[in-house]
């Protein structure tokens, strides 16, 4: 194999790589908000659970 062959299959292969790290950069940042979106929701949950229970707490004993 010639070395100019040799060096275009390496820059084929560089080529796909880089387009695979960028899609997969792409990926991981997507998924990073995602995360950031479903700590929020559990954050309004617990607000929410813990809002009810103070409620409860705060109600006379006769009801």
């Amino acid at each position: 194999m010639e070395n100019e062959e040799r060096i275009t299959k390496l820059e084929i292969k560089i080529a796909f790589l880089e387009d695979t790290i960028e899609k997969l950069s792409d990926e991981i940042i997507i998924k990073g908000k995602l995360i950031d979106k479903i700590f929020m929701q559990i954050e309004k949950i617990k607000n929410q659970i813990n809002d009810e229970a103070v409620k409860e707490i705060e109600k006379p004993p006769h009801y």
